[in-house]
């Protein structure tokens, strides 16, 4: 696998700061024509795609749904899940999915992990067991849906 093309390789070849890279990438602040030009002809030339974690943390967004369902061999959650993805997709999101085999210790660690992953929002289908929904109201508090 191919190391992926960074701000700073391209910043690097052209002998300029990596934020004048990133301005002239993102048409803004005051970089000369001529910067600009040769900055999007490197970065199309090495085919530069912006890192989505530096994006998310930029923009506060991450365009993760942490999805977690009990189990995954039941039909009925894995036709739900081919629809969640399907509208998720078209609405630029990716699932980020968790099985708690029905267990709510599972439950509550792939909470804790979507939620350190700053997922944009949780589907959550209770495992059987699940009891204190103090977790739920912790996440919604904190302004996660």
């Amino acid at each position: 696998m191919s190391k992926r093309t960074s701000l700073k390789d391209i910043a690097k070849e052209l002998n300029i700061s990596v934020s004048t890279v990133s301005r002239a990438l993102r048409n803004v602040g005051e970089v000369s024509e001529e910067t600009r030009r040769k900055v999007r002809e490197l970065a199309e030339s090495w085919k530069y795609k912006p890192d989505p974690l530096a994006l998310g943390l930029l923009k506060n967004k991450t365009g993760y749904i942490g999805v977690i369902l009990p189990d995954p061999v039941n039909h009925y959650f894995s036709t739900v899940l081919h629809g969640m993805n399907m509208v998720a997709q078209e609405n630029g999101y990716h699932l980020l999915i968790s099985y708690s085999n029905d267990q709510s210790v599972n439950e509550q660690k792939a909470i804790d992990d979507f939620v350190w992953a700053r997922a944009e929002g949780l589907m959550i289908c209770p495992a059987i067991d699940t009891i204190d929904i103090r977790k739920y109201q912790q996440i919604g508090g904190n302004g996660i849906p």
